[in-house]
């Protein structure tokens, strides 16, 4: 939550800054207000860009690509473990990387109920499907982990 903030106030400071210098070009240029209004609108939704991108190809492709990180859990955790996080954060048409959030493998942690993994999986695209290529550890509730996800993401029970 903590880098979420901290992009979302990066993002509207240079908004903001992009603003103002738009009102003295509006100002100087006469241009109509309606279009000023697009202008500033479109700015305001700059910085949500990135999550509607990622929203999409989620929406898109979960139905295709969540039996192939189902079976590809055999690599980086245990089968059958229910997913709380799902969003596939890029895909083309040979990779994709799918960050899902699901229990600690086997119990791990403190909280043996409750402890979490943040998880970012390469898929490769092969004639008979998706298949598991590589994963890294985002976050762990269950031990150390190296790396960072982008755009990060709240928790979510969607799974």
């Amino acid at each position: 939550m903590f880098w979420m903030t901290i992009y979302f106030f990066v993002t509207f400071s240079c908004v903001l800054a992009a603003i103002s210098s738009f009102v003295f070009l509006f100002r100087r240029l006469r241009i109509k207000i309606v279009w000023q209004f697009l202008c500033y609108a479109a700015l305001l939704f700059l910085p949500f860009v990135p999550y509607a991108v990622v929203a999409a190809q989620t929406a898109m492709y979960r139905v295709e690509m969540l039996p192939d990180v189902r079976a590809s859990s055999i690599y980086w955790g245990s089968p059958g473990e229910k997913y709380f996080v799902f969003r596939i954060l890029n895909i083309t048409p040979s990779r994709a990387k799918v960050y899902v959030v699901t229990s600690c493998e086997g119990g791990m942690g403190t909280d043996r109920e409750n402890d979490k993994v943040g998880m970012l999986i390469t898929l490769k695209h092969t004639s008979k499907g998706w298949k598991f290529a590589n994963y890294d550890a985002a976050w762990s509730d269950c031990g150390s982990a190296e790396g960072n996800t982008f755009p990060p993401y709240p928790e979510a029970r969607e799974f």
